[in-house]
C-alpha cells in the first residue's frame, strides 16, 4: 500500500511505500528520500511510551503531509512521527505518539495528528511541544484543515463529520451528519466545499454555507 501527498508549491509528490519515502517530480524519476520508523532516529521520546511499543520490523508508513516550506511529516504504524526536510535531505525531528496515529496534517508551524482513541494533538514542527486539540468518543479515521486553516475537520467510525475551530478544537463549529455508516476519508476542495468517503464507498460532496449533502 502506498500513501501519497502532493505539494503544489513545489509541484512534487511524496510517496510512502512500506517504510520508504520517495519524491516523485514530473521531470524526473522517483528518488528515495528516507527510511521511516527507525527507532534509533527518535530524537524525543515521551516518558509514558515504553520501548516495547515501538516495533520497526513491522513498520510501514500510514500518513504523509507537507507544507509550503518544503517539510514533510510522516506517521507510521509503529507510532513514530517524523519531520523531514526535502531540500536538505535531512530528518529534522522524530518522536513517538502515545497511541497509534490514524491521520496527519501539517501547516508551516504545526504538525497535527489524530489517534486511535479519538484524540487530536498539535505538535510544533520540531516536535518539541505537544498540545491536546480535540477528542471524541469514536476512532477518528481522518482529519483535514479547511478554510485557510481556520477549521480542523475530523471524521470517525460513528458516521460523523465534525468541524472545529483551529487551533481551539474544543470550540465546535458544526457537525455534518449526511452519512449513515462510518466516514473513512475527508478532504477540503475549496473554502466552501468538502468531500468525504464512507461505508460502502459512498462519496459525499458537502457544501458548507448550507451544510447540505450534494
Amino acid at each position: 500500500m502506498s500513501i501519497t501527498c502532493y505539494n503544489p508549491h513545489r509541484e512534487e509528490f511524496y510517496v510512502g511505500c512500506g517504510v520508504k519515502l520517495f519524491l516523485v517530480a514530473p521531470s524526473s524519476s522517483a528518488v528515495e528520500l528516507h527510511t521511516c520508523g527507525v527507532i534509533d532516529n527518535i530524537t524525543k521520546r515521551p516518558p509514558e511510551v515504553k520501548d516495547e511499543v515501538i516495533n520497526f520490523e513491522k513498520a510501514y508508513i500510514t500518513g504523509v503531509a507537507c507544507n509550503s516550506a518544503g517539510l514533510i511529516s510522516i506517521i507510521s504504524n509503529n507510532k513514530t512521527i517524523e519531520v523531514f526536510d526535502v531540500e536538505k535531505r535531512k530528518l529534522l525531528a522524530s518522536t513517538v505518539a502515545i497511541k497509534r496515529p490514524t491521520a496527519i496534517q501539517m501547516t508551516d508551524s504545526h504538525v497535527i495528528i489524530s489517534d486511535k482513541t479519538g484524540d487530536v494533538y498539535t505538535y510544533s514542527v520540531d516536535l518539541e511541544t505537544r498540545q491536546y486539540t480535540l477528542g471524541c468518543v469514536s476512532v477518528i479515521q481522518d482529519i483535514t484543515l479547511h478554510d485557510n486553516n481556520k477549521y480542523i475537520v475530523s471524521c470517525d467510525r460513528d458516521e460523523k463529520i465534525r468541524i472545529s475551530h483551529f487551533p481551539n478544537g474544543y470550540n465546535i463549529h458544526k457537525y455534518l451528519l449526511s452519512h449513515s455508516e462510518f466516514v473513512y476519508k475527508i478532504a477540503s476542495l475549496s473554502d466552501d466545499r468538502l468531500i468525504s468517503i464512507g461505508g460502502s464507498f459512498l462519496s459525499r460532496s458537502l457544501s458548507l454555507p448550507c451544510y447540505l449533502s450534494l
